[in-house]
């Protein structure tokens, strides 16, 4: 059964628009204030909001940016009442959000019009997100094999080599093996710390609240170290880079929850390493009166401009017909994620064929 929330305050046009509903078959929901109409949309998530623009107390603008910024009724329709016929005021609301508006008096025929055609737009907003989450769950779910079998299957043949030549082996032998348990556990490393960041993000676990209550002032050289040693370790190949590093304002503290925003750029320095094609991997400090900014630039295979956004999706990887790659493409996603959580900026500029650089801008303590 279809459920539509009525927010109005004249009790007539309240009941005249409840008992047409629910003689079209609708569940109704009604109240005369905007501060309940809230509570109702929370508690009975409705299909469409129909709500008066001119409310006592909490009007209908304050209305509509209460129910949007509730993730479960974000993208609930909303429907303006108004009696107002400005043109500036109808934009007002359409900027803000709202779906559609009718302006009084309307009739049954227009009111129904406009709900029929808001509801099949949910429906198929839902259709498309219902596929969207499904690709999302299969791609996740491959990637999450892959990535985590393909390291485990390394480290179980080098197990049965071992209990095979145990005895036999020589230093050159347990090397090369060592080498391979190394590659091995830090990728799934890598790969689990990741995973770990995304849910405590999505957990609510890890928000910009909690980095300002727990955020420390961190000197910008000593936090950088730590970054490019990490980044090379997440790295999957072309782990000897050469990195220069130049830090102009070696001396800028940001602040920081330490472990969260070095595993940010450290992502966006294990991506720089892993398309440099062994070319040196330039990183550059410098601060501006409130900013204290990171590039990093690589030599890569770079990408169409149109691909750029497309990259910082979750499990998104460019190119990859044109080059192998590992890893769940949650690298740059995650990044820019933390890095805003911390009030700065990243920004992707790049060439195709020429590189790609990735600006970061944080607030200086």
């Amino acid at each position: 059964m279809t459920t539509i929330l009525i927010i109005e305050d004249d009790p007539n046009i309240r009941e005249s628009i409840n008992d047409m509903l629910e003689i079209e078959g609708f569940t109704v929901v009604e109240t005369d204030n905007g501060e309940q109409g809230v509570k109702l949309a929370v508690e009975h998530n409705p299909e469409l909001v129909i709500c008066d623009i001119m409310l006592p107390g909490m009007d209908g603008y304050d209305v509509l940016k209460a129910i949007h910024s509730i993730p479960e009724t974000r993208l609930t329709p909303f429907v303006f009442l108004t009696a107002r016929t400005d043109r500036k005021d109808l934009r007002k609301g359409m900027h803000m959000g709202a779906d559609d508006y009718l302006t009084k008096p309307f009739t049954n025929e227009e009111l129904l019009d406009t709900l029929k055609v808001q509801l099949a737009k949910r429906a198929e907003i839902a259709s498309t997100m219902g596929a969207d989450l499904e690709t999302a769950k299969k791609t996740l779910i491959h990637l999450v094999a892959h990535e985590l079998r393909t390291p485990l299957v390394s480290l179980k043949m080098v197990e049965e080599i071992i209990n095979l030549r145990m005895g036999q082996l020589t230093d050159d032998d347990v090397g090369s093996f060592m080498e391979v348990v190394t590659k091995s556990t830090r990728r799934m490393g890598h790969l689990v710390e990741q995973m770990v960041l995304t849910t405590e993000i999505q957990a609510n676990i890890l928000t910009a609240d909690i980095v300002q209550e727990y955020a420390v002032p961190t000197g910008i050289w000593e936090l950088m170290t730590s970054v490019v040693e990490l980044g090379r370790k997440f790295a999957t190949r072309n782990n000897d880079t050469d990195i220069h590093v130049s830090m102009r304002d070696r001396d800028t503290t940001v602040n920081c929850t330490v472990q969260s925003l070095k595993h940010a750029l450290a992502e966006i320095v294990t991506n720089a390493i892993n398309f440099s094609k062994g070319e040196t991997v330039m990183v550059y400090q410098w601060t501006t009166e409130t900013s204290c900014c990171i590039s990093v630039t690589d030599s890569g295979p770079g990408m169409p401009a149109g691909t750029i956004e497309k990259a910082m999706r979750p499990f998104e990887q460019i190119n990859r017909e044109r080059q192998e790659q590992q890893g769940f493409g949650m690298g740059l996603t995650l990044a820019n994620a933390i890095i805003e959580m911390h009030g700065g900026q990243m920004e992707i500029q790049s060439v195709l064929d020429k590189g790609t650089q990735v600006t970061v801008c944080l607030p200086r303590a």
